[in-house]
Parts: structure tokens; sequence; C-alpha cells
């Protein structure tokens, strides 16, 4: 099965570290990356994705706000917020909203974590 990945950073190193990660876990993924929320959005928009990993401190959009427009046009995709904001108030409102939280930086560790939790592996 191929599953669909969106990453939404707007660092282009970490979009890079995390797209290796999951080709290493995941070699047949298909990853799409997005600079900012509104890309975020609008590429979701135009395709299906089974995850959207997704960073909270980007242009536009925060990664909560876009989790949300996910979620409303693809209810069954998983939802991951890797970030590294370390607010609790973020943490809470991920957490109420039903996307999983996970603290940067970006490693083989967090994203099989990802992965797992998500039961992609």
């Amino acid at each position: 099965m191929t599953v669909r990945v969106l990453i939404l950073d707007d660092s282009k190193i970490c979009r890079i570290f995390l797209t290796n990660y999951l080709r290493d876990l995941l070699p047949k993924a298909e990853i799409v990356q997005a600079e900012s929320g509104d890309d975020a959005v609008a590429q979701a928009a135009q395709g299906e994705f089974q995850l959207a990993v997704l960073d909270y401190n980007v242009p536009d959009l925060s990664g909560l706000l876009v989790a949300s427009k996910i979620k409303e046009m693809q209810p069954v995709c998983e939802l991951a917020l890797l970030t590294a904001n370390l607010m609790r108030s973020v943490e809470e409102q991920a957490d109420e909203q039903g996307v999983r939280y996970y603290r940067k930086p970006i490693t083989a560790d967090v994203t099989r974590q990802i992965l797992q939790d998500s039961h992609f592996i």
C-alpha cells in the first residue's frame, strides 16, 4: 500500500530530514512538501493524504489551523503536530483537536513514533 504523506514546515532542512526518515521507514510513500499553511491546505484540497505531519509555526496559518482544515476535507487523515513550540496550551489544543503532538528536533526515532502511532508501521 502506498501511503501519501503531507509535510508542512517552513524550514527546507526540516522537510528534507523528515522526508529522508520517512523514505527509510516507508520506501513506497508518496511525500508532498508544503512550506506554508496556505500551501498545505491547497495540497490537501488537490488529493487525499493518509498522514499529515505539520509544524506549528509556519507562514499564513498555524499548523493547528491547517490540521482543522485538513480534518474537514479528509476526516480519516492521521494528523501529527511536530513542533519546537513547547507551550502547554498548544499541546492541549492539539489534544482537543485529535492531533498527535511531537516535539522537535526531527529524528529517526520521532519519525518512527509518528508512524507507529498512526499505524503505518
